[in-house]
């Protein structure tokens, strides 16, 4: 019997980014509601139970790419802090680049593909909303002077309505005015009052 490679079995590190991105390109082709492990699997290169080693079902592979996808995200919105001195500007600037990088996104453009995404992002998104929650918790303690606990709430708060954004965006409102809408959200209610 021939002894399989790590990367023929799906055990290598790699194999898991591989098939993430084969996700990915395979989302911007056919959308959330055709794509199909077998799809992901000639795209990756890797075969089909290559792709169940890592994810047994296809929620699971949609699941861990919008974490993933998610994760990016918090990385590039942690920059965006670091770079601009004026923290409400910062808040501003990162919630406007993060609805436009969504929004723009190709499996966001269709009604029924956002239908297909939705339990992801609510129901059955505990996980990507819980690392929204946690790295916007961190930014408003770390920029606004309050606790990380004091935090949690309105950072919760401000991720779920950004997904009800990204869901069911008004078609009347800009993407300049909901971002602009959310930050002056979360800063009122991260900002002390001013004294008279």
């Amino acid at each position: 019997m021939r002894k399989q490679t790590q990367e023929q079995t799906g055990t290598s590190e790699g194999s898991r980014e591989r098939i993430l991105d084969a996700v990915e390109a395979s989302l911007q082709t056919s959308g959330v509601g055709r794509l199909t492990v077998s799809q992901v699997s000639r795209q990756a290169g890797l075969s089909r139970q290559a792709i169940y080693s890592y994810f047994p079902t296809k929620d699971e592979l949609i699941s861990a790419f919008l974490i993933r996808s998610g994760e990016r995200l918090a990385r590039h919105v942690e920059r965006v802090f670091e770079q601009l001195e004026d923290a409400h500007e910062a808040l501003h600037l990162a919630i406007l680049q993060t609805l436009t990088f969504v929004q723009t996104s190709p499996i966001f453009q269709e009604t029924s593909e956002r239908d297909e995404l939705a339990p992801f992002l609510s129901s059955r998104g505990e996980l990507l909303i819980g690392l929204g929650r946690e790295m916007m918790a961190t930014l408003l303690a770390r920029y606004f002077a309050i606790t990380e606990r004091a935090a949690r709430l309105p950072a919760d708060s401000v991720v779920r309505l950004f997904i009800s954004h990204i869901l069911t965006p008004d078609p009347d409102a800009s993407r300049e005015d909901v971002a602009r809408q959310l930050t002056d959200f979360l800063l009122k209610v991260v900002s002390p009052p001013k004294a008279d």
